[in-house]
């Protein structure tokens, strides 16, 4: 699927059809700072993301453990991040909601962006991300916000050279969901239908952004068998192009 695909080199501004310059908004400058920043560091960046229960935490793991055995510097994060502040975001989950927790969900990213993701790439490493803003799209519209708020709050954020999104059955996540001891509020205020009708928007709404994106439809399919076929979608972008990374799923 070549749906979304960007590429870098993004300009802040563009020529019009007289040959003289037109400004471009702000949001697209934006963008093209990323993309730029993307282009200056030597690693991957990969993102995972699905509803609750899609099973991204082990197909994160999965993929990441298939990269290091090929021989690939692998760096596994997830979001929110594993430091003082990323804690402090899962334990007021509870208590903060609408725009104070999306507020507090960005500032765990912009700090796991600069304190983390960006030093592996800079070393040269894989990085995959266990979410990433894709899920603000879609946790943070479940807690009542627009998605322009949203992603006002987020666009600093570089953009993966691939995001997977991770798809199944609705009956066969909501299955899965009744097993867990605890559900989070925003577990219990979504339902695995409305995810995935989420993030279906979310995928329309960062294609229109240039971001490199691929859909992962894992019915009927063992963990093994998701890993290839995330294999099969890098190999298919030709995301190594300019960054050479076999990944073959054999």
């Amino acid at each position: 699927m070549r749906e979304g695909l960007s590429g870098c080199g993004g300009l802040a501004r563009g020529a019009d059809r007289r040959g003289g310059r037109r400004a471009v908004p702000a949001g697209r400058r934006q963008a093209a700072a990323a993309d730029r920043a993307a282009c200056e560091v030597t690693g991957i960046f990969v993102a995972i993301e699905g509803p609750n229960g899609v099973g991204k935490s082990t197909s994160a793991r999965l993929l990441a453990t298939r990269l290091a055995v090929q021989g690939h510097s692998v760096h596994l994060t997830t979001e929110p991040s594993r430091t003082h502040l990323g804690a402090l975001v899962r334990q007021s989950e509870a208590e903060l909601s609408g725009r104070a927790l999306a507020l507090a969900v960005a500032a765990d990213r912009a700090a796991h962006v600069a304190g983390e993701i960006e030093p592996a790439l800079a070393a040269g490493k894989v990085v995959i991300s266990d979410r990433y803003l894709p899920s603000s799209l879609v946790l943070q519209r479940l807690d009542g916000l627009p998605l322009a708020e949203i992603w006002r709050y987020n666009a600093f954020a570089p953009r993966p050279f691939l995001t997977l999104y991770l798809e199944e059955d609705p009956a066969v996540i909501a299955t899965r969901l009744k097993e867990r001891q605890v559900l989070s509020r925003l577990e219990r205020a979504g339902s695995p239908r409305r995810e995935l009708e989420l993030y279906r928007k979310a995928y329309a709404f960062l294609g229109r952004r240039r971001w490199r994106q691929a859909r992962i439809d894992c019915r009927g399919l063992a963990p093994d068998d998701v890993v290839k076929a995330m294999l099969g979608r890098i190999e298919l972008l030709n995301l190594w192009e300019r960054n050479p990374l076999s990944c073959s799923p054999s």
